[in-house]
């Protein structure tokens, strides 16, 4: 080997031995990053972690936020003190849409999930206090109709004469007394969500009646009642067609009867109900749809 070539081989020997170093000092250096990021993982979440102290309810994430709302919402239901209620939301530190729109989706989903009725019933009386107005706030709190303020009927002024010819006093009548239609209750028990044609191919043309509760399960044991032209009426119940629906009834419609339907529990009378022409041109009967509008 000349000597030249013995030069440039002793340069390259040097070359790798540099960048051999180079590689080993930046491996170390990865590996200490390493350990010592594990070092601080270790010593912040197990050695001394942080812990929060009075902390307050705007620094909540959201889901802890939706509890905190619930308790608020309770304890606002077992205290009745609207100021005190109104205090610990302003501690989330939300403008009022922002709480508003918070509370209304908390309800929705309350309400999807099925949760407990004292949930629901507490997170519906906190949207009141907020003056939310939704169906869903309607639904659980239906208004009572406002009654005339009764009026007392004055007395006659006029003195009685002091003596009055003798009368016959009449011999007491029997009259028949009418039996009472059934009428909805100030505040129904349930309400009407939908009403609609029931177009079918059957022979027999339909009064469907389909019953919910409050979280939209078909409700069975509900009785029905529905009275016609003439002074009839049937009663039945619903499920007892569980093939169909636990909360499903039906009731035969026959010729230009108009027949009216009523919730024996409570609900809005629905009357009027004819056979009536379907898009196809065949009669068709009605589908009834209501839910229940209070919580047990």
């Amino acid at each position: 080997m000349s000597y030249r070539e013995q030069q440039l081989s002793r340069a390259e020997a040097r070359r790798r031995a540099r960048q051999k170093a180079q590689v080993s000092l930046l491996s170390w250096f990865v590996l200490g990053l390493v350990v010592g990021l594990l070092g601080a993982l270790l010593y912040a979440w197990v050695v001394d972690p942080v812990v929060y102290y009075n902390a307050s309810p705007a620094r909540l994430g959201e889901r802890s936020q939706s509890e905190y709302i619930l308790l608020v919402a309770q304890a606002y239901v077992a205290t009745g003190d609207r100021e005190d209620a109104a205090a610990r939301l302003d501690l989330l530190e939300l403008d009022d849409e922002t709480l508003v729109a918070m509370v209304t989706a908390q309800l929705e989903q309350y309400l999807r999930q099925g949760r407990p009725g004292g949930q629901v019933q507490s997170l519906v009386l906190l949207g009141e206090l907020l003056g939310i107005d939704t169906e869903t706030i309607a639904l659980f709190n239906p208004e009572e109709p406002t009654r005339p303020p009764a009026t007392a009927t004055p007395l006659p002024t006029e003195a009685a004469p002091a003596t009055l010819p003798p009368t016959r006093t009449p011999r007491p009548t029997l009259t028949p007394t009418p039996t009472p239609m059934l009428t909805p209750t100030a505040v129904p028990v349930y309400r009407l969500l939908s009403q609609e044609q029931a177009c079918n191919d059957a022979p027999n043309k339909r009064l469907e009646v389909i019953v919910l509760d409050a979280f939209l399960t078909p409700l069975a044991g509900v009785e029905v009642v529905v009275r016609w032209d003439g002074g009839g009426i049937d009663r039945f119940y619903t499920g007892l067609q569980p093939a169909v629906g636990a909360g499903y009834a039906d009731f035969d419609m026959v010729g230009e009867v108009a027949y009216t339907v009523v919730l024996a529990e409570g609900s809005p009378l629905v009357s009027g109900l004819r056979l009536s022409s379907c898009p196809s041109g065949a009669l068709g009967g009605w589908r009834l749809t209501f839910q229940r509008s209070v919580l047990d």
